[in-house]
């Protein structure tokens, strides 16, 4: 709406509910997509168990790795316990040791 000029930037600025509305809305469909893995696992098969592992060490490699890639992301970096270059940087040097190690170890 912005891009056809229906409404202006300063509409959006003003209509503090509707951007509530969007966050949450947003928030609620993040947690929708997550849980689409976890079933999608049970439903070919998966032990229940190795699914859940599998998934939650992958949800945390990604969180390591930048500011805004899982939930509680942005609450640790909103919160000011690392700069975003220290995040950066963390995030980098613990990619270059973990993705190795699920590449050739989990390929073996």
């Amino acid at each position: 709406m912005l891009f056809t000029c229906i409404i202006t930037w300063d509409a959006v600025l003003q209509e503090k509910e509707a951007r509530h509305t969007m966050t949450w809305f947003a928030v609620l469909v993040m947690m929708a997509s997550d849980m689409y893995s976890a079933f999608l696992a049970i439903a070919a098969g998966a032990p229940p168990m190795l699914a859940t592992i599998a998934l939650g060490m992958f949800s945390n490699l990604y969180m390591s790795t930048a500011h805004y890639s899982s939930r509680p992301a942005p609450i640790l970096f909103g919160a000011g316990f690392l700069s975003l270059q220290n995040w950066w940087k963390i995030g980098f040097v613990f990619s270059l040791i973990v993705i190795p190690v699920f590449f050739f170890i989990g390929r073996a």
